[in-house]
């Protein structure tokens, strides 16, 4: 039974001293960069050295999220796909009744992750990940950027329906014109010459 016991810690302290030698292996060559691939890779900020341009910075960098509010269609897919909630969308019925007007969208970087989901999920393309990468400011209300067209005025609203209005009567009337005999006959002759 004693000799059970004894070749049982045996087996542990055996097992306990392969593991170190491994993580050793490992840690000693990066610590003392014997290795090229084992090189420090930190760099300090802000780089005293040469200053660091975004033109410097990898081509997948997640910088400052921009949205480009005359391409966003209002979908809410970067909102709902966000882990943290960092986004704020609000949508008004727009001049095309198909399409929303964005009136509010507004991201609070000091929540945002810079995860990059929503920038994926964005189906028109116009969210996105800037180079900007030094946003550090003394009020966490400086980190939420807006990028919304503002409310809709009864003005805007009273405009965009004479227009859909003029849209409508202009399709009423070329669509009488296609049916009308006349402008058949016209379309006769003029396919025939």
């Amino acid at each position: 039974m004693v000799a059970l016991a004894q070749g049982r810690v045996f087996f542990g302290v055996r097992k306990n001293l392969a593991t170190a030698y491994r993580v050793l292996r490992v840690t000693f060559p990066y610590l003392f960069g014997y290795r090229s691939e084992y090189r420090e890779n930190t760099e300090q900020y802000p780089d005293r050295v040469s200053a660091r341009m975004p033109e410097d910075l990898p081509a997948k960098v997640r910088g400052i999220l921009k949205n480009d509010i005359e391409k966003c269609s209002g979908c809410r897919y970067c909102a709902d796909v966000c882990p943290v909630n960092c986004i704020e969308i609000e949508t008004e019925v727009g001049p095309d009744r198909s399409l929303s007007w964005v009136s509010v969208f507004d991201i609070d970087h000091s929540k945002c992750i810079f995860c990059g989901m929503c920038v994926e999920s964005c189906p028109t393309g116009s969210l996105i990940h800037t180079k900007e990468y030094e946003a550090s400011t003394e009020k966490l209300d400086s980190l939420v950027m807006g990028f919304g067209r503002g409310w809709v005025t009864q003005n805007m609203k009273d405009a965009w329906n004479r227009e859909q209005q003029a849209k409508e009567a202009k399709a009423e009337e070329a669509a009488v014109n296609e049916l009308s005999p006349i402008s058949a006959e016209i379309k006769r002759r003029l396919e025939g010459s």
